[in-house]
């Protein structure tokens, strides 16, 4: 019971949306806008600073925001990003006569109007903060011997539920021991998908789980966890002397976890989503592995301004539960849509050596992923506090009723997830979680998981 309750939070525990997509119709060329750095790509979540939307909004956002949604003259005229051209020159309608529906007078020379372009120019240097060369970038997938894999599901039809979880197994090579490099989003229908978690299993797991698209509380292909996939991440690329290990002797079955969200109950969408793994038979020197810490008892009062969630995995049930030492790689703090802000702390002999991951404003639609390149150093004993703050009165966050714990996104949730190597022995991933105030480690606790 202990693991399966963790890999209930790691199903639970990415959920974010894309872009609204619909409001790319609002918009001329909304569909159609490039990304300013990179050829042949386009920059679906035009109000984000993030390329696949969601999280803050640019420039361009914040005025599309304040004209509620609507492509309106003043927005049109206006030149947001401060580079010379109105939006309406950079979104084909320099007329300033385009409806929502209808054709735009120019559907080529596009150009993004909430980024400064040439991103590289002095004037526009001096207008933002973006720069080229920030995205994904995984070299390793292009050197010799690096292969792929496509873990992806037949185009299949959503149901009509606000919340889906969608699970497939897929076979794996097996022949020999290989290391998962690096994973890329095949993602297919915007409008529903929300993230996507990945697990590895046995073969003696795997012959229990169904090989085809089927619903889910979890899937039972869950001995390891591997990585998940949130909109506004292009890919996850591993550093280069570590992987993730399957094959022979070890794991040869992948499973993928979707999370469907689907408001408004639509009956005509279909999704074929998965992921693509990049992988190679020349190992590297570690292996990847997870941790997770945070608090599992919340109770949230109706309209209240901000209520404060802590948990603290303290000295004696680190050393318990982590075995030795290890390096951080990448920190991910996880609420819901009342989440409001929220911090990771590491702690040694009761001192604050460092705060590995602080989110103020926290944005659920896309969370920060905090890197840290070199990685830094946790050792058993080290205690890890995890602190959330909730709303429950402000604008779209106002609740008339109590809120709990939760797996749905009108629940709440407060953890942060660690991913770190040398992986430890056992379980792909370890976990510190508190339950009010109860010892993490207490037996009973641990018991009820």
């Amino acid at each position: 019971m202990y693991y399966c309750y963790q890999f209930v939070i790691l199903l639970c525990l990415i959920s974010v949306i894309t872009g609204y997509p619909s409001y790319q119709d609002q918009i001329p060329n909304g569909k159609n806008v490039p990304h300013p750095c990179k050829k042949n790509y386009i920059w679906k979540g035009v109000g984000h600073l993030q390329m696949n939307g969601g999280g803050k909004r640019n420039v361009f956002g914040e005025a599309f925001s304040k004209a509620q949604h609507k492509w309106t003259k003043q927005l049109c005229e206006a030149d947001s990003d401060k580079d010379g051209k109105s939006n309406g020159e950079e979104l084909g309608d320099p007329n300033c006569v385009w409806t929502a529906g209808s054709k735009p007078t120019s559907t080529v020379g596009i150009s993004h109007p909430g980024i400064c372009e040439p991103v590289d120019s002095e004037e526009c240097r001096s207008q933002q903060s973006y720069e080229c060369g920030g995205e994904y970038n995984c070299e390793a997938t292009n050197q010799t011997g690096v292969k792929y894999i496509d873990l992806k599901f037949p185009r299949t039809k959503v149901p009509p539920n606000e919340t889906t979880f969608m699970c497939n197994t897929f076979t794996v090579p097996a022949d020999k021991r290989y290391h998962a490099i690096a994973f890329e989003p095949l993602a297919d229908n915007a409008n529903v998908i929300h993230h996507m978690s990945v697990f590895a299993c046995t073969e003696a797991e795997a012959s229990q789980t169904k090989k085809t698209p089927h619903v889910c509380n979890m899937s039972k292909c869950r001995s390891n966890y591997i990585t998940v996939w949130t909109v506004g991440l292009e890919g996850y690329c591993l550093k280069n002397d570590v992987g993730l290990l399957f094959g022979n002797g070890s794991f040869t079955h992948f499973s993928i976890e979707l999370h469907w969200n689907n408001p408004k109950k639509r009956t005509d969408y279909y999704d074929g989503s998965g992921m693509r793994m990049f992988y190679t038979d020349k190992l590297r020197p570690y292996s990847e592995g997870a941790m997770i810490f945070g608090q599992q008892y919340i109770k949230l009062e109706p309209n209240t301004p901000e209520t404060m969630v802590e948990g603290t995995c303290n000295k004696k049930c680190s050393k318990k539960t982590f075995l030795n030492r290890v390096n951080i790689t990448s920190v991910l703090l996880h609420m819901h849509y009342l989440g409001v802000k929220a911090r990771a702390e590491q702690y040694r002999d009761g001192k604050l050596i460092r705060v590995l991951a602080k989110d103020e404003p926290y944005f659920y639609e896309s969370p920060d992923l905090h890197i840290f390149d070199p990685p830094v150093e946790f050792i058993p004993g080290d205690e890890i506090k995890t602190t959330c703050y909730f709303d429950t009165k402000k604008d779209f966050r106002q609740r008339s009723k109590t809120v709990w714990w939760g797996q749905g996104t009108q629940d709440e949730m407060c953890y942060v997830i660690i991913t770190y190597y040398p992986r430890m022995k056992g379980s792909g991933f370890h976990a510190c979680i508190n339950t009010a105030d109860i010892d993490p480690c207490d037996p009973q606790v641990s018991g009820n998981y």
